[in-house]
């Protein structure tokens, strides 16, 4: 299993911590939210008050005329007729309904807001004796539906007394959709706190990503720098060693020998000469540099190219296999380019190969396009490389040949010409390469 290294922990706890903070934020700023609405709640009572008073002070006066008129007790109850009128006494729009709905207007909630003032624990006082209601009469309605008592929220409670009377008023108030109009309310605070959280989520993430890439290249360069020193020291080595044999020996060696020597020299100086254009080519491919392109008949030029290396390779066990069927395509390449990367393509092919190499090139036309197909039975690569081949100086095991620039070029020219690459490879049963170029019409 895979260790999660030390920074992408600390990223992972960052944006945790983050998350956590960010939600008390929006869960603080809801509180505040909810907090004014209580005191919009609290403060309709005492709105309406100065106005609710006004009837209250006639509560006296028809206590008075029930009990005058006996009717204010009956059998040990307060009684129904007397509790109606006193409902009724305080049901007036004019000075309690219409100020309460005034002032929800006022704070744009009118639409949104049901509420309810509710009579209850009703007590008369009379020559020393208490006397309550029936118990269906515990609770009178003035203003709103009496099953708010039940859902609504108790914003405020009066008690009021008089001479014979005593009662609490309550104010009950209820918002089917309170939660969704406090959200509605903090609607820029919650976008501003995801895009917060959206924006330094993605830099700590840009960041860990930049730092494990950084961390690859780093561990590319001292690898490449490793095998640099190794592939230019082995030829250097073998160029000085040969030509102090020459110069200290050189008499006693004889003719063949010499020459033996000389081409051992040749081929060294070569294969220094080749590491050193790879790196120079490298340097030219990534300035994107004009391009000095032509108009070729692709199959003549590929037909060209093959009898150069089937000459040049004709003492190898080699063997190359063609099916050119592009007639007379046109493309327009830089030919010096074109013929880099069929080079790079076919020393692969030879390079990593286990047994005797056969090359199989083919060519036709498709959709406007001409598809060079470049296939090997060599030792394949691995699928958990195929997404990485055309990066620079990558290498996939130890024992690779080369700087990893090979597959870098072919990539870096095709995409040059405006063309496509596909790799299509498995361990131990060869790789194909499909290259699309433009048709030069």
């Amino acid at each position: 299993m895979k260790k999660i290294s030390l920074p992408a922990l600390l990223s992972i706890l960052a944006i945790f911590i983050l998350a956590i903070a960010q939600f008390f934020i929006i869960r603080y700023a809801y509180q505040l939210k909810f907090g004014e609405l209580e005191f919009v709640y609290r403060n309709v009572y005492e709105y309406a008050k100065p106005f609710f008073e006004v009837q209250w002070e006639s509560a006296d006066d028809l206590t008075q005329s029930h009990l005058d008129e006996r009717r204010l007790i009956e059998n040990g109850k307060i009684s129904e007729a007397y509790l109606t009128q006193l409902q009724t006494s305080f049901i007036n729009d004019d000075f309690i309904s219409s100020k309460i709905e005034e002032y929800f207007q006022e704070r744009g909630l009118l639409e949104e807001v049901e509420f309810s003032l509710v009579m209850r624990n009703i007590s008369l006082n009379i020559n020393g004796a208490d006397y309550t209601p029936r118990s269906n009469q515990l609770e009178l309605s003035l203003i709103g539906d009496l099953t708010l008592t039940n859902k609504g929220q108790l914003v405020y409670r009066h008690i009021a007394n008089s001479e014979y009377i005593t009662t609490d008023f309550d104010l009950f108030i209820f918002i089917p959709n309170q939660t969704s109009l406090l959200i509605s309310e903090m609607k820029w605070v919650i976008i501003l706190s995801i895009i917060t959280f959206c924006l330094i989520s993605f830099v700590a993430v840009s960041n860990l990503l930049n730092w494990q890439k950084q961390k690859q290249l780093a561990a590319i360069k001292d690898d490449l720098i490793d095998h640099i020193s190794h592939e230019f020291r082995t030829p250097i080595t073998s160029i000085n060693i040969a030509s102090d044999s020459i110069r200290n020996h050189g008499k006693d060696l004889g003719l063949s020998r010499v020459m033996e020597i000389s081409e051992l020299i040749k081929r060294q100086g070569s294969r220094l000469q080749q590491m050193i254009d790879n790196l120079l080519n490298t340097a030219f491919l990534d300035q994107n540099q004009a391009l000095n392109q032509e108009v070729v008949v692709a199959d003549h030029f590929l037909k060209t190219y093959l009898a150069d290396a089937k000459f040049l390779t004709a003492n190898t066990t080699m063997k190359l296999e063609t099916m050119l069927k592009a007639d007379e395509a046109k493309v327009m390449v830089d030919t010096f380019l074109f013929e880099s990367m069929l080079n790079n393509l076919m020393e692969n092919a030879i390079k990593y190969n286990r047994k005797s190499p056969v090359i199989q090139i083919n060519s036709r036309i498709s959709n406007h396009q001409y598809i060079l197909t470049i296939t090997d039975n060599g030792i394949g690569i691995d699928s958990a490389h195929l997404d990485t081949i055309f990066e620079k100086f990558q290498r996939f095991n130890k024992a690779s040949k080369g700087l990893g620039l090979g597959l870098y070029h072919v990539h870096k020219i095709v995409t040059l010409h405006k063309g496509d690459i596909q790799v299509d490879s498995q361990p131990d049963h060869g790789t194909s390469f499909t290259i699309s170029f433009p048709i030069y019409e």
